[in-house]
């Protein structure tokens, strides 16, 4: 059985597709929608949990904290250096950041987060429960708050290609 699986960035939606098996169901068939949000980081929000996994890659003056949080636990979470061809344009993972074997939804991971110009150049990746490596660029919404329901972050799904 195929599930969406559904990547919010605040209220940003991407479909994909995956299949969880909810733990705290009776029955071992039902499933639960995959849910990963990303939001800026605040100290009122990091105080809803007990702890946190944090990645500090740099200390320069203008970086916020960003937390990622998910609903189910993730496999093979990577946060990635995101790279972009021009000709033929594409998205690729140039490499990986930062990676852990599960993100869980009581354990959010922060990490911190500079704004580089109009293209991404981070990103998430992690395993379905397919084995199938799913890949999303994260990104800053462009678009004017009244303009758009997506929220302030986010979330695209690309293909990795050889390159």
């Amino acid at each position: 059985m195929k599930k969406s699986v559904i990547i919010l960035a605040v209220v940003a939606v991407i479909a994909g597709s995956c299949k969880w098996v909810n733990k705290n169901s009776s029955s071992a068939t039902e499933t639960e929608e995959l849910l990963i949000s990303v939001t800026l980081a605040s100290d009122e929000f990091l105080s809803k949990y007990n702890s946190f996994v944090e990645f500090v890659e740099f200390d320069e003056e203008g970086y916020q904290k960003i937390v990622i949080t998910t609903n189910v636990a993730v496999k093979d979470f990577k946060f990635i250096e995101i790279g972009i061809n021009f000709d033929p344009f594409y998205i690729y993972e140039r490499s990986v950041v930062y990676s852990m074997d599960e993100l869980l939804p009581e354990s959010p991971f922060v990490v911190t987060w500079l704004e580089q110009g109009t293209f991404p150049h981070r990103g998430i990746s992690y395993l379905d429960d397919n084995h199938t490596r799913k890949y999303f660029s994260l990104s800053m919404n462009q678009a004017e708050p009244e303009e758009s329901d997506r929220g302030m972050f986010l979330l695209n799904e690309f293909q990795q290609v050889s390159h």
